[in-house]
C-alpha cells in the first residue's frame, strides 16, 4: 500500500490526519515541542518520530477499511464475496507491468491456470469487446480493474465447467 497522497481526497485525507496529530501529540508543550515548529505551518517545522508513526499508521489505516468499503461494494455489484474480490486485486496489482494491467499481462494469468495462447476472438469474448473482421487485439490494451472483476469470473466459470468445481473436489477428498 503507496503512503504517498495522490488524489485530491487523499490529500485532503492526509492533511485532516496530520492535524489530528498535530492537535493530539501538541496539546503539551516541552522543551522538544517548543523547539521543532508545526509542520503545517512552519517550512522548517517537523515531526517527532512517535508523531510520524501515528501519522503513517492512521493513514493507512484508513485507507484500508476505505479499500474494504470499495472491494465490498465490487463484491455486492458482481454478486461475489467480499474474499473474491480481495484475491482479484491481489492477482490484478502483482500481475499488472504498468499502471494498469494489460491483455499482454491478462495472457500471463490466463497461463498460469492453464488457458495458454487464446485467439484474439476468445480474448475479446472474455474481454467483452468486439473485434471487427481481420482486426487484432492490442496486447496494450488496458484493463481496469473494474473490468478486469468480470473478466475473472467468467474464467472461473469456464475452468469450473471445464474442469469440475474446485471447492466440490476438495470436500469430497476430506
Amino acid at each position: 500500500m503507496n503512503l504517498t497522497p495522490k488524489t485530491f481526497r487523499e490529500k485532503r485525507l492526509m492533511k485532516e490526519v496530520q492535524e489530528l496529530v498535530i492537535k493530539l501529540y501538541r496539546k503539551e508543550e516541552t522543551a522538544v515541542r517548543r523547539v521543532l515548529e508545526n509542520p503545517l505551518t512552519a517550512k522548517k517545522g517537523g515531526w517527532l518520530l512517535e508523531e510520524f508513526m501515528a501519522m503513517t499508521a492512521t493513514y493507512k489505516e484508513l485507507m484500508r477499511v476505505e479499500q474494504l468499503e470499495v472491494d465490498q461494494a465490487l463484491a455486492d455489484e458482481n454478486g461475489c464475496e467480499l474474499a473474491v474480490i480481495i484475491d482479484f486485486r491481489q492477482v490484478y496489482n502483482e500481475s499488472k507491468s504498468q499502471d494498469s494491467l494489460v491483455v499482454k499481462d491478462l495472457l500471463g494469468i490466463l497461463a498460469k491456470v492453464g488457458i495458454r495462447n487464446p485467439t484474439d476472438k476468445e480474448l475479446a469474448a472474455l474481454l467483452n469487446v468486439s473485434l471487427g473482421k481481420n482486426m487484432e487485439l492490442s496486447r496494450h490494451q488496458k484493463i481496469s480493474f473494474d473490468d478486469f472483476i468480470p473478466l475473472m469470473m467468467r474464467v472461473q466459470t469456464m475452468l469450473a465447467q471445464l474442469y469440475g468445481d474446485p471447492v466440490d473436489v476438495e470436500e469430497s477428498e476430506t
